[in-house]
């Protein structure tokens, strides 16, 4: 009789999902007219409300008010994932970064 060796599976650690937050002010440019997923879904009908928009302030608002199953940012980083809408920082940020890199090359 001999010994035999058992291996016990590995224990698997959970990696909690970052958050992203999005900026309300950042604007939203639509790629497509309509969504490119099956229609009559939830999902079809948040993308149509984030595709109507022109920021995303104004889409959370608009899918927050949906009902029932109202949306939420995951709507507009699915809509952006599948390329129908891409986003784009406000120029008046872009100033401002840009203008905070100058300040530090000439310190």
């Amino acid at each position: 009789m001999g010994i035999t060796e058992v291996k016990l599976p590995q224990a698997t650690t959970t990696v909690k999902q970052k958050r992203i937050h999005l900026k309300h002010n950042i604007i939203v440019a639509s790629r497509m007219k309509t969504p490119p997923i099956r229609g009559g879904t939830n999902r079809y009908r948040n993308m149509q409300v984030v595709l109507g928009c022109h920021t995303v302030g104004e889409a959370l608002q608009k899918l927050k008010a949906l009902r029932p199953a109202p949306g939420s940012a995951t709507d507009i980083k699915l809509a952006e994932k599948v390329g129908a809408i891409e986003l784009l920082t406000p120029l008046t940020e872009e100033y401002e970064i840009s203008r905070k890199g100058e300040n530090s090359r000439l310190a």
